[in-house]
């Protein structure tokens, strides 16, 4: 990498547009290596002539100025980039360079992220956590919401608890009114005993997330008609939903589905799989 420093500084930006989110990361590392070395050779350097010593202090200076243009340079293409997909980008690549045997069970400590985001990623326009092993809480949400402002897609979809949502932690959404598309495939309610054996199902606030245009959902069934009766129990449509997509929706769903399309009249894209119409009545008041 140290040609790279001869180049004019428009050059420089292009090569690294073509670096992924992990060489960048190992790049801001570059100047923890040479700092140790550059710690290292005035160590030594003490113990030299004096005329030697001032070779290595040279020597050091130079160090010292490498590493932190690397730093510098790394941040600032952190800062430009809008799309992190922190399990394909970091956690792949981390699992790949790490040949110990737990490596591939680390999770994502996420205040961790949130610092790191906080300080070189706040343009992200576009954030995936699908499949991440994480742990997902309501104060670190609502974190998260106010660090990226910016935000106008988020994919929180979970495959086997991953990410592993805390009790009320889905209930942090309606912090990301900037969010117009929302990913929650694989999402599966919390279920809540209440007195007298009642229960309820912790569903995500989409109501109060007044952007969302575009929703995703290939859920379990009961999860599926938990969030769409939430949805359409004001009668009334609270958000702008243009796109639509589910999966997994049984005989006792098309109800659901017909009073939903009747409520959100903004909608412009529908994708349904394996929904089943039993009655040509819900067949022709779902197309009507």
């Amino acid at each position: 990498m140290a040609p790279i420093l001869l180049l004019p500084s428009e050059i420089q930006c292009v090569i690294l547009d073509y670096c992924d989110f992990f060489t960048l990361l190992k790049l801001r590392q570059v100047k923890y290596f040479l700092d140790l070395i550059a710690l290292n050779i005035l160590k030594k350097g003490i113990n030299l002539l004096f005329i030697m010593l001032i070779f290595q202090i040279f020597i050091l200076q130079s160090i010292l100025q490498v590493s932190s243009y690397y730093k510098q340079l790394a941040e600032h293409k952190l800062s430009r980039r809008f799309y992190l997909n922190v399990f394909s980008d970091y956690m792949m690549a981390f699992y790949e360079s790490n040949s110990a045997e737990n490596s591939t069970h680390t999770p994502l400590i996420f205040d961790k992220f949130l610092k790191f985001v906080g300080l070189y990623m706040r343009d992200l326009r576009d954030l995936s956590l699908r499949n991440c092993p994480v742990v997902l809480t309501f104060h670190g949400l609502t974190q998260l919401s106010s660090i990226l402002s910016k935000l106008n897609r988020l994919d929180l979809s979970q495959s086997c608890d991953k990410p592993y949502f805390n009790p009320h932690a889905i209930l942090a959404l309606h912090y990301f009114q900037q969010v117009k598309v929302l990913l929650l495939n694989g999402y599966i309610a919390r279920k809540f005993t209440r007195k007298g054996c009642s229960y309820w199902f912790e569903v995500p606030p989409l109501r109060q997330m007044y952007n969302l245009e575009c929703l995703e959902l290939n859920c379990q069934y009961d999860t599926l008609a938990e969030i769409l009766y939430s949805l359409c129990e004001s009668h009334s449509a609270s958000i702008n939903l243009k796109r639509l997509g589910v999966e997994h929706c049984p005989a006792i769903y098309p109800e659901l589905l017909i009073r939903f399309l009747l409520t959100y009249r903004s909608l412009c894209f529908i994708s349904i799989s394996n929904a089943l119409f039993t009655t040509n009545d819900q067949l022709n008041r779902f197309y009507m």
